[in-house]
């Protein structure tokens, strides 16, 4: 059993997997590459499961942890993360919020302004017909 391992059953994490591999398939220039990702730990507790990273001290303003961390959530499907600050030994829980593209938000914008003008047309109508 490694460190980590240990760290995580100590703070009443359950070791769902070690080293799982993830696959990953990179086109480039028309040419397709089969790939992957190695996990280090997949972890769960109280029904939560966690891809988890360990390494060195973590500092969220180091770019190489931090495409680390965005390249596991990604690959793991999940936005809650574990490090492992193994010098330290410490477990940071990690959420990542990666904003939405502004065409993404101008687009929901647009959906409810038109629910509000359809509920404020629906409203006009029934005045209009003395329903209301």
């Amino acid at each position: 059993m490694t460190e980590e391992e240990k760290l995580l059953l100590k703070n009443g994490y359950q070791v769902l997997a070690r080293e799982k591999k993830l696959p990953l398939l990179v086109r480039a220039d028309g040419q397709s590459h089969l790939s992957q990702i190695t996990l280090d730990l997949l972890a769960q507790k109280d029904k939560k499961r966690y891809a988890v990273l360990s390494g060195a001290v973590l500092d969220p303003a180091d770019t190489t942890i931090r495409r680390r961390l965005v390249e596991t959530a990604y690959v793991a499907h999940s936005s809650d993360l574990i490090y492992l600050d193994m010098e330290n030994h410490k477990i940071h829980k990690i959420k990542l919020e990666l904003p939405r593209p502004e065409s993404e938000t101008f687009f929901l914008y647009l959906i409810a302004l038109f629910i509000i003008l359809m509920i404020a047309g629906i409203i006009w109508l029934l005045i209009q017909l003395k329903l209301v």
